[in-house]
């Protein structure tokens, strides 16, 4: 197990890359598995990044929304997207934060989530080949059960924690997005810790900053206690 990749040199004294060099470690083993976790950084320059790239399957967290019964992960959205994260603020819409179904365009209270997160919820694959659920069991998208994909990446971020208010999120998101535009380099921190993306960078930036390693994202208590199996796994 890798903890905090993203936070490694790109390569380890002039050899290979941490993970590679790792996955070498397992040759041999009669149960191979190598599990990859870390905070995103820098484009183009992120393990995590290039591993997910490489992934056979991108696991996402779905919850079904109460309103149409579809399922869908947690998503930001946008000043221009009708669903997502909306309200506290944001685009002066003063209301209270709200998470807004992509399919019906139904809301959701931070209070309401934690009341459904896992009644029929499922991780499933961006590419809609592969789901699992709480019954543990890998199904396609039929749900006839099928093979586990061999590498398989998972993305999650701290809108799932119960730790964290939704509120919150919100808030710092309108306070990074106001010193951006004073010039304030702080504000580009914001993306990596909280929304679990690598950032966007210019060259420069990426020849002489190092991404900080105190970046943490809380993780939810899931009543699935472990995530899907498979030979190989990273999360970002």
């Amino acid at each position: 197990m890798l903890d905090e990749a993203d936070g490694f040199d790109l390569k380890i004294e002039k050899s290979s890359d941490p993970i590679t060099l790792a996955r070498g470690r397992l040759e041999g083993a009669p149960f191979p598995k190598l599990v990859v976790g870390s905070t995103p950084r820098v484009k183009g320059l992120s393990h995590l990044e290039y591993r997910e790239d490489n992934a056979d399957a991108l696991m996402r967290y779905h919850i079904v929304c109460p309103h149409c019964e579809a399922d869908h992960p947690l998503l930001w959205g946008g000043k221009n997207i009708a669903h997502g994260f909306k309200g506290g603020g944001m685009g002066g819409d003063m209301g209270p934060v709200r998470h807004v179904c992509p399919h019906c365009h139904g809301a959701i209270s931070q209070a309401d989530y934690l009341r459904l997160w896992d009644e029929g919820a499922a991780w499933v694959s961006d590419c809609g080949a592969w789901r699992y659920g709480a019954d543990a069991q890998w199904r396609d998208a039929g749900g006839q059960a099928v093979a586990p994909p061999r590498h398989v990446a998972f993305h999650i971020w701290t809108a799932y924690s119960p730790q964290r208010s939704w509120a919150d999120i919100v808030r710092e998101f309108i306070e990074a997005s106001a010193k951006a535009q004073t010039g304030d380099i702080r504000s580009k921190n914001r993306d990596p810790t909280t929304m679990s993306k690598v950032r966007f960078t210019n060259r420069r930036e990426k020849l002489t900053r190092k991404p900080s390693s105190k970046a943490r994202v809380p993780w939810p208590i899931w009543s699935m206690s472990t995530v899907p199996t498979s030979r190989s796994q990273n999360f970002a």
